[in-house]
Formats: C-alpha cells, sequence, structure tokens
C-alpha cells in the first residue's frame, strides 16, 4: 500500500487496535491468479505479539491454496471520506482520505480443536459486537 510519510504510521500498538476495531478484513493469497474473500479475522494476545485467525468456507476456491507457510495479505479497512480539494489552498490534497492496515501474514492451518476454538470465540465477538451496536441504536 502507498502510504505517503506523513500519514504512515508503523506503531504496533495501532495496528493492534485497529485491527480490533475493524476486524473484517480482505484476504488475499496467490493461486492460479490472486484470489480474494472478505472475513472477520480475530486478534488474540497483545500489541507485542499477536496473532490473527480468520476462517473461510471448505468449498471457497482459496481453500486449496492455503498451505501452511504460504503468504497472506490480509487487509483491514476503517472510515473513508469525500474531502474537497476545494477546503485547502495547497495543491495536491488528497480528495478522499481513508484508513487502512496492510497485514503480511505467514497461514497456520488450525486444527480441528484450533478451528472449534476460535470458531466459537468468532461467534461470542459477533454477539458482543451486535450487543454494542444496539446499544446505540
Amino acid at each position: 500500500m502507498y502510504q505517503p510519510e506523513k500519514y504512515k504510521n508503523d506503531s504496533r500498538d495501532f495496528i493492534f487496535k485497529f485491527i480490533q476495531n475493524h476486524p473484517f478484513a480482505t484476504a488475499i493469497v496467490q493461486g492460479g491468479h490472486l484470489l480474494a474473500t472478505h472475513i472477520p479475522v480475530l486478534v488474540k494476545g497483545s500489541h507485542e505479539n499477536f496473532r490473527l485467525f480468520g476462517h473461510i468456507a471448505n468449498h471457497n476456491p482459496m481453500r486449496g491454496f492455503l498451505k501452511d507457510n504460504a503468504e497472506m495479505l490480509l487487509i483491514f479497512k476503517g472510515p473513508d471520506a469525500y474531502v474537497s480539494s476545494s477546503w485547502y489552498s495547497m495543491p495536491e490534497i488528497p480528495t478522499w482520505d481513508y484508513t487502512a492496515v496492510h497485514v503480511n501474514a505467514t497461514i497456520h492451518l488450525q486444527t480441528s480443536t484450533e478451528l472449534e476454538n476460535s470458531l466459537l470465540k468468532l461467534i461470542c465477538c459477533v454477539h458482543s459486537l451486535a450487543a454494542l451496536a444496539a446499544t446505540y441504536q
């Protein structure tokens, strides 16, 4: 991802919190061509040392290309909005502001037990987020 130096933020704390707050990611792997799918991702650990957990359906064409130690790009997208360049006196001001985090990850396929545990955590996480969202309606 292109990152102008003035907007770059490589803080592990920022990345960790961003993923917690925006857990729905685009997962990309190289198959016969680039393959992408959209998945919720759990983050476990602390900002200093964390792991990411995701799940795709077995019938997803990407599944055949997921191998231990293969590389995956995960893109977490935050808010975005149009900003009129007429608000600025300087030229070359971006007119679309956004936040995103890209993570290059190494795949580790979960055992059946690990998968079951992470799916239970995912369900709990989704229900917690839904309950939190309901309080703001």
